[in-house]
């Protein structure tokens, strides 16, 4: 019988892996094992909420901040055994030991730190005393930005416009009924769903998508879009949503000028007690 244990003892390699400078040095931490069996037809609910297999909870410390995204698919985990040499590794693409966490991980506000969980449906062996995992996590990292306008860019299905290397399309305006109680505040004017495409920019480029008004004032935002790949193009898409009567904008996209994959290499030994 597998013991279903949460938070067990962790005695663990707390590995510097880069340096960084006057910064410090990123670093990756164990903080958390999950190990959870299958459970039989008469203990219902012992497992609910959670994976069946083994789960190892990570914090990357990177002093130096700029961490954008996590590139699951780009990772690799080369050993995941317990001290009994059992093999825990997945089967499948490297990107399904990090799919208990939405997007792979997840960030502190300042972008220096980062959550990772690594899961394999396999557990550890009956008397079990530690485990082994190694492998190498791989981030977008950035932090300079730089500013692209076109002024007078027309919100119609169909305007293009080419900033530096990136290629913008609006692909559909949708138009909403006016809203609001008459008798009370009003009318709110009509405002449209206005959605842009982008192109030729890697995945994570681009900061923020803007509207400004001939002043200068901004009149709609967007700070990230959904990304789709379909015969080898690559496209994120942006909804903004402005007055109906505005018909004309400056479009100004912040990119970060500075992308570069982030490569963290990691070996760790987690202290587990298992039973």
């Amino acid at each position: 019988m597998v013991v279903i244990s949460y938070s067990i003892q962790l005695i663990l390699s707390f590995a510097t892996v880069l340096g960084a400078g006057d910064m410090g040095p990123t670093t990756v931490q164990a903080c958390g094992l999950h190990v959870v069996g299958q459970c039989h037809s008469d203990q219902p609910g012992l497992s609910r909420g959670s994976m069946a297999g083994t789960t190892i909870s990570l914090i990357i410390d990177h002093p130096s901040g700029g961490l954008l995204a996590f590139e699951a698919d780009d990772c690799t985990i080369t050993c995941f055994e317990d001290d009994q040499g059992h093999d825990l590794r997945r089967s499948g693409p490297v990107y399904s030991y990090f799919q208990k966490t939405s997007h792979g991980a997840m960030f502190s506000r300042d972008r220096r730190s980062a959550a990772v969980d690594i899961n394999t449906q396999k557990l550890p062996a009956p008397g079990s005393r530690s485990i082994h995992l190694v492998g190498t996590l791989v981030f977008q990292e950035a932090h300079e930005t730089k500013v692209l306008r076109s002024t007078d860019f027309a919100l119609d299905t169909g305007s293009h416009a080419k900033l530096g290397n990136i290629t913008v399309v609006v692909k559909d305006v949708v138009e909403s009924e006016a809203y609001g109680d008459p008798h009370i505040s009003g009318l709110q004017p009509k405002r449209n769903r206005v959605t842009i495409a982008t192109e030729g920019h890697p995945r994570y480029a681009i900061k923020s998508v803007r509207l400004l008004g001939k002043d200068g004032t901004s009149m709609a935002e967007a700070m990230g879009g959904g990304f789709q790949r379909h015969n080898g193009r690559e496209t994120t898409t942006y909804v903004l949503s402005v007055y109906a009567s505005v018909r004309k904008a400056t479009l100004e996209i912040t990119y970060w000028a500075d992308l570069a994959p982030l490569e963290i290499p990691f070996s760790l030994t987690v202290g587990a007690g298992l039973e």
